[in-house]
């Protein structure tokens, strides 16, 4: 069946390197669109299918366009049918080197797909360029051209004048820096220029905002769990004390793997979340000294990120105390209490606790009561311990790890997936930018910060949410997410 009887199909065609594969890998979303440096990577058309709603072909770059020009030409044209003599072209040069690349990239167009002609605006035209051109006019499907910059130079104005002649729209697409704002308008634009073809190519943009939706919605799902997860952990450890070296030791190793799994949830959370906006080159750092540097543990972070002092103080003086002393209550005491650079007692005074410092880690050592050591061995009485560390009581501790999951919903939406650079995603270069737009957490009103808290003091203190609470959570983190990529959507990166 021809590709027009089922849904629209473009291919994509242009000169080597003038950024086919990187236009198709930002439009759809995919940046494991093979892309290289090299001429000639593309040599087989490969078919991508958005939702079935519209398909792209990326095909290799022309390679004898001139020659195959005259060759066209030379076949006797049809006014009711203009691919007839491209036929001929393929059926007789097939299986011919030098039009190899001319014939695959012709197929699609053959079988009914429309052309998306892809040229570099840094490059000025040449004459090939002038044959590439001609070619595409002369199938006479619905074409589209798209002027993508890969350096300095500009020579837009000079490629608008040659394009417009030959083609139904020329537009400007930059596949390293395009929003998702324009990659709805490129969609948008191929509706417009074929009638036939429009209520599939609006369908597929309407696919787009729902599938960005969804995103944003999976995204404060793991940002729920990764509040969860983190305000109620502990590492814990059971051993042996023969000296006050062995326990000082034994606490800096507690003290470390608390840092460590803590770093790797949130690590662990963010990678999905830079999952769920397929982005295949980014990740987050999961080397523990790159992680302190940069991470939960170092002192920018806990200045930086988070709550204002002002803002923290409020929330200490109206549920912090609450929360460590319920938490207290549940444990026996027997939890600890992770404060300031000094610690702080549990059911002590919450003043360390709203502050922007960066906490300390100290570990507790809960004892057995007077009357279960009577009935404990001596031996036993005197080697068996348990060292606790966390759950981590301070209370900027979940608006931080809210303003880094901010930080990298930020940073994934706005990459275009052409970009082929790969990376490690950075908070503090990424922090300035979000709150410039206002979108950091200190940007939250007071209505969402007060039902926050009260349902993170109600996580410290029964260890989970229950019934509609971490739906309300995810309710109010998936509102300032999607204004975080609406913001995204809209910007150029």
């Amino acid at each position: 069946m021809p590709i027009e009887h089922a849904v629209p199909a473009f291919a994509i065609i242009g000169a080597v390197n003038h950024g086919k594969s990187s236009i198709l890998s930002t439009l759809m979303e995919d940046d494991a669109v093979a892309v290289s440096s090299m001429p000639g990577v593309t040599v087989h058309a490969k078919r991508f299918a958005l939702r079935d709603l519209v398909v792209f072909h990326d095909t290799p770059g022309f390679q004898n366009a001139r020659k195959a020009l005259a060759e066209i030409n030379r076949a006797p044209a049809d006014a009711n049918d203009p691919l007839a003599k491209f036929r001929v072209f393929v059926e007789q040069h097939q299986t011919d080197p030098q039009f190899e690349a001319e014939c695959r990239l012709l197929k699609p167009v053959l079988a009914g797909a429309g052309i998306i002609y892809v040229v570099d605006g840094s490059l000025a035209p040449t004459p090939l360029n002038e044959c590439e051109m001609e070619l595409a006019r002369l199938t006479g499907v619905t074409r589209l051209a798209i002027v993508n910059r890969t350096g300095e130079q500009d020579y837009i104005g000079q490629w608008r004048a040659a394009l417009n002649r030959s083609f139904n729209a020329v537009r400007e697409f930059n596949a390293h820096s395009a929003s998702f704002e324009d990659r709805k308008d490129l969609l948008e634009t191929l509706a417009n220029i074929n009638r036939d073809w429009k209520p599939y190519l609006l369908k597929a943009v309407t696919a787009l905002q729902e599938d960005r939706s969804a995103r944003i919605d999976d995204a404060a799902a793991l940002a729920v769990s990764l509040v969860c997860d983190c305000l109620t952990f502990s590492a814990r450890l059971s051993l042996k004390i023969d000296s006050a070296e062995a326990r000082t030791a034994a606490d800096l190793a507690l003290q470390e793997r608390f840092k460590t799994q803590l770093a790797k949830i949130e690590s662990s959370a963010h990678n999905k979340m830079i999952a769920l906006f397929a982005h295949h080159l980014v990740q987050s750092s999961s080397e523990s000294a790159s992680l302190f540097k940069d991470g939960l543990f170092s002192v920018e972070t806990w200045r930086l990120m988070g709550l204002n002092a002002k803002q923290l103080t409020m929330t200490g003086a109206a549920i912090g105390a609450v929360a460590g002393a319920g938490t207290d209550a549940l444990t026996l005491g027997h939890t600890l209490l992770l404060g300031t650079a000094v610690g702080a007692a549990i059911g002590g005074t919450t003043a360390y606790l709203v502050g922007k410092k960066q906490p300390s880690v100290s570990v507790k050592t809960p004892r057995f009561s007077k009357a279960l050591q009577l009935l404990m061995p001596e031996k036993l009485q005197l080697s068996a311990q348990e060292m606790v560390v966390g759950p981590m009581q301070a209370n900027n501790f979940p608006w931080i790890l809210l303003d880094r999951a901010l930080c990298s919903l930020n940073y994934v939406a706005g990459r275009a997936h052409g970009r082929r650079d790969e990376t490690a995603i950075q908070m503090d270069q990424l922090l300035p930018s979000l709150q410039q737009k206002k979108l950091s957490v200190e940007y939250w009103s007071d209505e969402d910060r007060k039902r926050c808290e009260k349902l993170f003091a109600k996580l410290r203190l029964s260890k989970t949410l229950v019934g509609n609470e971490s739906q309300e959570l995810k309710d109010i983190i998936a509102r300032h997410f999607g204004e975080v990529v609406a913001s995204a959507d809209r910007a150029t990166h």
